[in-house]
């Protein structure tokens, strides 16, 4: 065999894996664009957003969501530049009619926010899914970054502790001693969460009141938000999007 056909062998075999995974990520864009909306639905903008909308020449128009919550409608074409005009980070989705409406949930980061490294912020998890921690820095990024001057850590599996007293620690699904378990209602912060028990306890904080309902959805504890709510018993983007208005 000569090296000319061990060079054609040697390209041919190295090039199948890169095809194979170019079939694969193309099927993924198709199937996001196949489950693409017609429009976005952006909740609680304030005039001064509208305005900057008007302003970049972006098209939009007032509507409301199925829970009568008034906002404004923008074609998914559109949505890209309406968040770079009203400087919004979008850090979940949620389905409000297939193939219709879907919500984009915003968060609007400090102006000191690209100061500092979404990455620095930890995330801890026991599920081996990649894409959840970048999800999870964002929203903490986008939130809070410029805003509290600690270093951030997440964990979505309970409170594991933590030996640094100077992070801002956020805790998912915290049970601790004494606890009891409830039905969440169907929404807290408009966003669906049932069916789902959350464990609550008797307050020693700061409770965290979603304004709708009155429901106590965590506490703010020294340097430490706990959040009721199991992170894993939520849809994924209904988690993120929980996430974003909590700590808003």
């Amino acid at each position: 065999m000569t090296w000319q056909m061990i060079t054609y062998i040697s390209v041919a075999a190295a090039a199948i894996p890169l095809f194979g995974y170019g079939v694969w990520k193309g099927w993924q864009i198709w199937r996001e664009f196949l489950a693409r909306p017609k429009k976005y639905f952006l909740r609680n903008l304030q005039e001064t957003h509208q305005v900057s909308l008007r302003n970049a020449g972006i098209e939009f128009e007032a509507g409301s969501a199925p829970d009568a919550t008034v906002g404004v409608l923008v074609k998914y074409e559109h949505l890209k530049n309406a968040l770079r005009a009203i400087g919004a980070a979008h850090t979940a989705t949620l389905i409000l009619t297939a193939k219709q409406l879907h919500e984009a949930v915003l968060a609007f980061p400090h102006a000191r926010a690209e100061d500092n490294d979404a990455e620095d912020v930890t995330v801890w998890y026991a599920r081996r899914d990649k894409k959840i921690r970048p999800r999870v820095q964002k929203i903490v990024h986008s939130v809070l970054f410029g805003r509290i001057d600690k270093r951030f850590s997440v964990d979505l599996d309970g409170d594991r502790g933590s030996d640094y007293d100077r992070d801002f620690r956020i805790c998912f699904g915290t049970v601790p001693r004494g606890s009891s378990k409830e039905a969440l209602p169907p929404r807290v912060f408009d966003v669906e969460v049932a069916p789902q028990n959350a464990f609550v306890y008797s307050v020693t904080g700061s409770p965290v009141i979603d304004p709708a309902t009155g429901y106590i959805v965590g506490e703010l504890n020294k340097n430490t938000l706990y959040i009721f709510a199991d992170f894993w018993q939520l849809g994924e983007e209904q988690g993120y999007a929980l996430l974003t208005r909590i700590l808003q």
